[in-house]
């Protein structure tokens, strides 16, 4: 907005979350730190976000507030947040991938969204010491299941 104040943006909203979250607790943030910064800073309450949300004010921990009456899990909510992770572990895909879980499974349980947001986050990890796009391909590949839609996709 022109007036000063920035407009909502859940995708980048929620990067700052972690990014608070990997400051307050270090490299070894886990999920359960992470729900617990959701529930406090989330401002976001429509499709996902709104499931998971609610689940969590019934009592759920993730991943199952992230499955449970969710028509959304499989939609890109969590693989456009991945940069943040790919950044938190340039050249480490393998942490990047965890971060990504435990970021994923929070609004997204065993979802699609969450093997998106794997493939995205190991490549962007990847992608700071390696430049071959197919290179990167199979790297973000190898951390998604086989049986996955992912998966099958990029094939």
């Amino acid at each position: 907005k022109l007036d000063g104040e920035p407009a909502p943006n859940d995708d980048l909203d929620i990067q700052l979350v972690w990014l608070l979250a990997l400051e307050d607790f270090g490299p070894e943030v886990t999920t359960h730190q992470l729900t617990s910064y959701w529930q406090r800073f989330q401002l976001v309450n429509w499709v996902e976000y709104g499931v998971a949300t609610a689940n969590m004010t019934q009592g759920m921990p993730a991943p199952l507030c992230g499955y449970y009456n969710n028509d959304y899990k499989h939609s890109c909510g969590s693989f456009i947040r991945s940069e943040i992770w790919a950044c938190a572990a340039p050249g480490m895909p393998h942490m990047a991938v965890d971060y990504a879980i435990s970021d994923s499974i929070i609004d997204h349980g065993d979802g699609e969204g969450t093997w998106a947001e794997v493939f995205t986050a190991a490549m962007g990890s990847a992608a700071f010491v390696i430049h071959n796009m197919a290179e990167l391909v199979d790297i973000g590949q190898s951390y998604v299941p086989p049986s996955s839609a992912i998966w099958q996709a990029v094939q």
